[in-house]
């Protein structure tokens, strides 16, 4: 007599197990099909370019045969004598930096974020023919250059990976390397220093997966059910 009321309640509990199903693979395909449109790093790979006394390396960011930035390492000469300067010129884009002189940025760095962009070109270093220096890349190794450019009139982010030796021997000085860069494919994107891959977001990722150990349960406790029923049958 009790078998018409169970096979009833198994019908609703398998409708319901087949709803939660389908929430579920339809969650997960709505989470791959956002993680399939988010931002997606566009990365250099290690270069190593070398910027020698009195020579430049044009940049050209998303390989589109224009140049972006040229890294320019020129002698020049004022009322206080020659100097050496390391210059990224913007070319009408623009970098992290203010008061004349680009920032050394770390890795983990958001861009945009509070770091402020010149669209004037800005001096990563500077050496004097007396050997007084003046920007903050002087010796530093493995900086990131936070940069913004234009492609088909929008805005994409970026960074620059470069090192510049620490000497202020004003004819060995400001010799520079440029390591690797990286930019946003999608216009206005934020993109971290030193960022070469998409991170997945872990909300989503949670949130599938909490979704899944849920039916996993269900799933375990409605068998228990099934097993104690079938014993209880049996021993009637």
């Amino acid at each position: 007599m009790r078998s018409a009321p169970a096979t009833t309640s198994t019908s609703s509990k398998s409708n319901w197990e087949r709803n939660l199903t389908t929430y579920i693979v339809v969650g997960g395909a709505m989470l791959t099909a956002a993680s399939d449109v988010q931002a997606d790093p566009v990365y250099s790979g290690i270069q190593n370019v070398a910027v020698g006394l009195d020579s430049f390396f044009d940049l050209d960011l998303d390989g589109n045969g224009s140049t972006d930035f040229r890294f320019e390492n020129d002698t020049s000469s004022d009322f206080g004598g020659p100097y050496r300067t390391l210059t990224p010129v913007s070319l009408g884009n623009a970098a992290v930096g203010a008061v004349f002189f680009a920032s050394v940025l770390g890795p983990g760095v958001a861009l945009p974020g509070s770091e402020n962009f010149e669209t004037a070109s800005l001096k990563m270093a500077r050496v004097n023919q007396d050997g007084t220096t003046s920007g903050s890349w002087i010796g530093v190794s493995n900086g990131y250059l936070g940069v913004a450019f234009d492609i088909a009139g929008l805005t994409h982010y970026g960074w620059v990976r470069a090192s510049v030796s620490g000497s202020t021997d004003f004819n060995n000085s400001l010799t520079a390397t440029i390591h690797d860069w990286a930019y946003e494919d999608v216009a206005g994107a934020s993109i971290k220093t030193g960022q070469t891959a998409a991170v997945p977001e872990p909300g989503s990722l949670a949130l599938l997966a909490l979704g899944a150990s849920g039916l996993a349960a269900y799933r375990r406790r409605r068998n228990l059910r099934a097993t104690r029923d079938t014993g209880a049958n049996t021993s009637a």
